[in-house]
């Protein structure tokens, strides 16, 4: 079991206890804060596993009922490392968790303060895009020019205007100040409960999103990724409006973990039947469509633009350094494409970096190879800009990999550690190939290239893959994720 996992299963575990003890303390103005709490900790634990502690101390009286639970040592562990220094660490974790309610009755005091001094919104109707993250506007891109409607931006708490393209960006709504600092005494929990900071800050954002989403009553609220707090509490507020809210397939989901499970979106657009399945073991609230991924209609279109047999790039896929991806393992990717650029005089490698990734050996790399390394990153570049020039693509984990074989283009994993390894698995399915070193991959990156029909079985394979994990691939995708949208918007589906 992964970490993910298991902190996810005794996340899970600790709050539906706390919950059958204390029932309706974390409901809060018709809202259900559990999957929030759940998502809001688990997100903080997995960076700092002290961070937890909230939970912990709340559920001690779990611990000493279940002393026999397969979670009982986890849960120690995690107890444990809250205390390595003993009270100073516990002041720590308070001073930050306290400190980060301070942090957001400022910044409501800021947004009240800009609500004072400006017009009121005006923008009822349209479709709504609630995203945490400016790296997902683009993801909404095609798909907005494909509805041909007014659409709206809801943010957490910043402000996110570059980037947006054809879309408006409706600030965060404040709550008035005499109104947020009552939330204080509101709660169902009392002021001193280890929980009570999260429990303000995700009360204060229910409260923010809610009022945003009253003033701009969108007629659906779309989403991306879809895992976090802020999406679960945008999702149970857009619910109270009576608005629909559909979830559009971003990823994987290789791990399900606290932010896939009991998701509370009225709908799920998929890419197949597999991940259907996959999401509806852990979700089965909201109905579910498959849609494929635009992402093959747009590969083919641009596939057209360029001459299949003379692409003459391999495309690497990077990932931030991670838990699963240390430096050393960063640095074998660099090595990599060093090793390429030397051993092929007529290779081009384009580079494709993930969004979070601020590592720059690769644009060193660049400046010193006199334009053969190509970096083209989101949101400049689309995913199936890379595919339509690439012959085959390299990285450790990342999505882009799974996608590239659904796109032909022939995927080559370092494999250089277990952890490197996530579902829908391509490698286990044939449809990519593995390579345990720098060397090894360089000789696989190189026949690829340059005798690219040696690997028919590869492609055939790929092909079984793509239709598997990605769907139909009949350049329709769009239009089936418009129409139920549509649907959605003019009532012809029904909300729960």
């Amino acid at each position: 079991m992964s970490q993910q996992e298991e902190l996810s299963d005794l996340t899970t575990t600790l709050f539906d206890w706390f919950n059958s003890q204390h029932q309706d303390v974390l409901i809060f103005q018709d809202a259900d804060l559990t999957g929030a709490f759940k998502r809001y900790l688990y997100i903080d634990a997995i960076a700092r596993p002290q961070l937890l502690w909230p939970i912990l101390a709340a559920s001690k009286a779990w611990r000493h009922q279940h002393d026999q639970h397969h979670l009982a040592e986890v849960f120690d562990r995690y107890y444990a490392g809250s205390h390595h220094t003993g009270g100073l660490s516990l002041i720590k974790i308070m001073l930050l968790l306290w400190g980060r309610v301070a942090v957001d009755l400022i910044k409501n005091a800021q947004l009240e303060l800009v609500r004072i001094g400006s017009a009121p919104v005006n923008t009822q109707g349209g479709i709504g895009l609630f995203a945490i993250n400016k790296r997902f506007i683009g993801f909404f891109d095609r798909l907005l020019a494909a509805l041909d409607s007014r659409h709206q931006f809801f943010l957490p708490a910043r402000a996110m205007n570059d980037g947006l393209h054809q879309t408006s960006e409706i600030q965060l709504a404040s709550v008035p100040m005499q109104a947020a600092m009552g939330l204080l005494l509101k709660g169902k929990l009392t002021f001193f409960h280890p929980l009570y900071p999260v429990y303000f800050r995700l009360m204060l954002f229910y409260a923010q999103i809610s009022r945003s989403l009253h003033q701009a009553k969108p007629d659906v609220l779309l989403f991306a990724e879809g895992t976090s707090h802020y999406d679960e509490l945008a999702s149970q507020a857009a619910r109270q409006l009576n608005i629909p809210t559909i979830r559009v397939q971003s990823g994987r989901g290789g791990i399900l973990h606290c932010g896939y499970r009991n998701m509370s979106f009225d709908a799920m657009l998929c890419w197949s039947e597999d991940f259907v399945e996959r999401y509806k073991s852990v979700s089965q609230a909201p109905a579910y469509f498959i849609c494929g991924t635009p992402l093959l209609d747009e590969y083919v279109a641009k596939t057209l633009e360029n001459d299949r047999d003379k692409k003459k790039s391999i495309a690497i896929y990077t990932q931030p350094v991670c838990k699963e991806i240390s430096e050393d393992d960063y640095a074998q990717l660099v090595i990599l494409a060093e090793q390429m650029l030397k051993n092929a005089s007529h290779l081009e490698i384009i580079v494709r970096k993930h969004p979070v990734d601020a590592h720059q050996s690769f644009e060193r790399l660049a400046d010193r190879h006199n334009g053969r390394i190509r970096i083209m990153n989101s949101p400049q570049y689309s995913l199936a800009e890379t595919y339509a020039l690439s012959s085959c693509a390299t990285g450790f984990f990342s999505t882009a990999l799974s996608e590239a074989a659904a796109c032909g283009v022939i995927p080559v994993i370092l494999h250089l550690s277990e952890q490197h390894s996530v579902y829908p698995f391509p490698e286990k399915h044939g449809a990519a190939l593995i390579s345990h070193s720098v060397e090894e991959a360089v000789e696989v990156i190189t026949h690829i290239h340059d005798s690219p029909h040696d690997f028919a079985d590869t492609r055939n394979k790929m092909q079984q893959f793509s239709a598997r994990f990605f769907g139909p691939s009949d350049g329709k995708s769009l239009a089936r994720m418009v129409d139920v949208i549509k649907a959605y918007v003019k009532g012809e589906i029904d909300v729960d």
